[in-house]
């Protein structure tokens, strides 16, 4: 309870101006990100801004005698600059902050687990249309994932996602694209080229398949939705949710999920910090205006475990395994 009453003091105090959000009014996952650098409709796209927090509760740590209390916030902006028939640019920014409470060392190495983590990003995205109806664009990303943010050069993250985007029948289009990332999960440095093909036979189906991603959007029957999509190496979400109506959203959905850290002051510069999870939950999304969407949710988080190294093959280096569990979670959206 002490650290539970630690972490959302703490978060109170990074994310108090949401609360004015809400008065106001009175899952930039990774398939959402997917889904918004291709999209060849951005008329919808407008200036928002999110909060999410999830609430683990003290599990236990494998062969550790002691446990890890861990509570997530994560805050997003995004915002339109210039649209007009021939270019579109856009800010963006998050701040993820992890708030651990645990005595756990790492079994290995011997060091203190980080209380602190943060992910910080900002990002720069531009679109351009051609008159043949091609589209090319790129998000370029600056930032810090770490125990220290910016603390020196070796904490710093970068990021780029480029694509061109051609019209093929109807709305259907073929997709190329270029990712490059000094903090993914594996070929760190390492350009990757792929490429799919965007297929909307009508508003009730979407498909964007490809290599090396996956994502899909179907409405089987009245009400019900089904989303999913794949990253690789170990990026999977998948969802069903039913509309009562306009305002009430129920849904269920499965992720695997992944995160990687560079904490300041590691002797090797290769060497990060990974977590890796699992996850059930159900919940309701429910409009509270026409401006913001509440997101309640609780789940169960399984097959959890952090570990230091260079990829995945050094999993179990200083390898912390944390008992499964339930969380609770809680999202706003709000959009201006």
């Amino acid at each position: 309870m002490q650290s539970f009453k630690r972490s959302a003091n703490r978060g109170a105090a990074l994310f108090a101006p949401l609360v004015l959000v809400l008065v106001f009014c009175a899952r930039v996952s990774a398939q959402q990100e997917l889904f918004f650098w291709m999209n060849p409709n951005l008329d919808e796209f407008r200036l928002h801004t999110e909060y999410d927090g999830q609430w683990y509760g003290g599990n236990e740590v494998d062969n550790a005698g002691d446990n890890l209390d861990m509570m997530k916030h994560r805050l997003q902006l995004a915002a339109p600059l210039f649209k007009n028939d021939d270019h579109f640019f856009a800010l963006s920014s998050s701040l993820e902050y992890w708030d651990v409470d645990t005595r756990v060392k790492f079994p290995d190495s011997g060091g203190d687990f980080p209380s602190d983590l943060y992910d910080l990003k900002f990002a720069a995205n531009y679109f351009h249309y051609f008159d043949n109806g091609w589209t090319a664009g790129g998000v370029l990303s600056v930032g810090s994932a770490s125990d220290k943010p910016f603390n020196s050069g070796d904490e710093v993250e970068v990021q780029f996602n480029g694509f061109l985007r051609i019209p093929h029948v109807d709305d259907n289009y073929w997709v190329f694209v270029l990712n490059y990332s000094n903090n993914r999960e594996f070929l760190n440095n390492v350009p990757i080229p792929g490429f799919g093909y965007w297929y909307q036979p009508s508003d009730r189906l979407f498909i964007l398949a490809g290599i090396p991603f996956l994502a899909l959007k179907a409405e089987p029957i009245d009400n019900v939705i089904v989303r999913a999509s794949y990253i690789p190496l170990r990026n999977i979400d998948a969802e069903i949710a039913y509309q009562f109506n306009e305002r009430i959203e129920v849904f269920s959905g499965f992720s695997w999920d992944n995160q990687r850290f560079m904490p300041a002051g590691r002797s090797n510069n290769d060497d990060r910090l990974f977590y890796y999870e699992k996850d059930v939950e159900g919940g309701v999304r429910y409009a509270l205006c026409e401006a913001a969407k509440l997101e309640v949710a609780g789940g169960y988080a399984f097959d959890r475990f952090f570990f230091t190294g260079e990829d995945y093959d050094d999993r179990n280096h200083d390898r912390i395994d944390i008992e499964d569990g339930p969380y609770v979670r809680g999202k706003i959206t709000v959009r201006f």
